[in-house]
């Protein structure tokens, strides 16, 4: 609304302005032949100025065609992402473990962990009884300091 108005009274400055001028000019006496030309001077001017707009606009025109055919063409890139996505994701989504899944996989997990905890003692049993059968039977000669240097007849 405060454009409009100042719209408005911009016009009207530049009416009372134009008005100003035909009186001055009246007042000093200038022909209605002077006049006349210097208004066809003036639409001269705003001819040229027409006959640029309209090779802009021509111009223009051409450039948001081109700008639209761009446009055009992402819209068709986009959808053939959006399409490859939707493919992915349903790929995606039919590899995914549903919780009965995860639960089964971690009750196989614990199962595994005590069958490992149970061979690992087992084995360290086997390990030291086997240890303790070589000691027994292997004849290691007494090194103590009391018997060093003695010679050991049997």
């Amino acid at each position: 609304m405060a454009t409009r108005a100042g719209s408005e009274r911009v016009s009207e400055v530049s009416s009372m302005n134009a008005a100003v001028k035909i009186v001055r000019d009246q007042m000093a006496e200038k022909s209605l032949e002077s006049r006349v030309a210097v208004l066809e001077t003036d639409v001269a001017h705003i001819k040229e100025d027409i006959q640029d707009i309209k090779i802009d606009m021509r111009s223009m025109r051409g450039e948001i065609k081109a700008a639209n055919d761009g446009i055009a063409e992402l819209r068709q890139e986009v959808g053939v992402i959006r399409a490859t996505l939707s493919g992915l994701a349903a790929t995606i989504a039919s590899h995914m473990a549903t919780k009965a899944e995860l639960s089964s996989l971690e009750t196989r997990l614990v199962s595994m962990e005590a069958n490992m905890i149970r061979w690992f003692v087992g084995t360290a049993i086997a390990i030291g009884a086997l240890g303790f059968a070589i000691a027994r039977f292997v004849d290691v000669p007494d090194r103590s300091p009391a018997v060093v240097g003695t010679s050991l007849v049997r």
